[in-house]
């Protein structure tokens, strides 16, 4: 939370409401920042738990398509470990100095390493495609303000596991105040709510960037 209401505060150093947000991959890494950027950026979609969420998801995109090379790589690499331990010396002389052209015995043999290795590789705890990058269920969202309708929706959108907020918000909450828009019985996912974390320290950096505007 703490890093959250660091980010808060470059929010109101650039005039926008000061509103922080990160998301936490299983492991408590940070894999997603955001603040608010409404009014510095013309967007009314812009906030900081968009942002951050938006940030995790191609962070994870990003991941899954290096994991996707490096399991062809390793495809690859065993591919040629079985050619060189299958085939006869000359017959592997014989493809390095076609330039890597296989010869037309040996195709079976690298086709059957590279469908091994990258069988093996993959299993079920392991998103199989990076499409699947969106998906946030064993992420945390930690944001200084309760989410207001927008955000917490789109926490359902995202499947997000975890919601960590700071401040209440008596005008917009969505996630206890006003609404309860994550356990309504109706949206089908439910993740965990936890608010009032640091909440003094969360109203405070709202309170005071309000006063100097009035």
């Amino acid at each position: 939370m703490r890093e959250a209401l660091a980010l808060a505060r470059q929010a109101a150093l650039a005039g926008d409401v000061p509103v922080g947000a990160l998301v936490l991959d299983p492991d408590g890494r940070i894999i997603g920042r955001g603040f608010n950027t409404r009014e510095t950026g013309g967007d009314p979609l812009a906030h900081a738990e968009i942002i951050a969420m938006r940030e995790a998801a191609d962070a994870r995109r990003r991941g899954l398509l290096a994991d996707g090379l490096h399991r062809v790589g390793s495809g690859l690499r065993a591919a040629q470990s079985a050619l060189d331990d299958s085939a006869p010396d000359d017959s592997v002389l014989d493809w390095r100095a076609m330039g890597g052209t296989l010869p037309s015995d040996m195709g079976g043999i690298a086709t059957a390493a590279v469908d091994s290795s990258t069988s093996a590789s993959t299993s079920d705890s392991v998103p199989a495609s990076p499409a699947r990058a969106w998906n946030l269920a064993d992420c945390t969202l930690v944001v200084t303000l309760e989410p207001c309708p927008m955000c917490a929706g789109a926490c359902i959108q995202t499947h997000v596991g975890r919601i960590v907020f700071g401040a209440w918000d008596a005008k917009l909450g969505a996630c206890g105040s006003v609404w309860d828009i994550p356990r309504d019985p109706h949206v089908g996912h439910a993740p965990e709510v936890y608010g009032g974390v640091l909440e003094s320290a969360c109203q405070s950096i709202l309170t005071d960037f309000f006063a100097t505007r009035r």
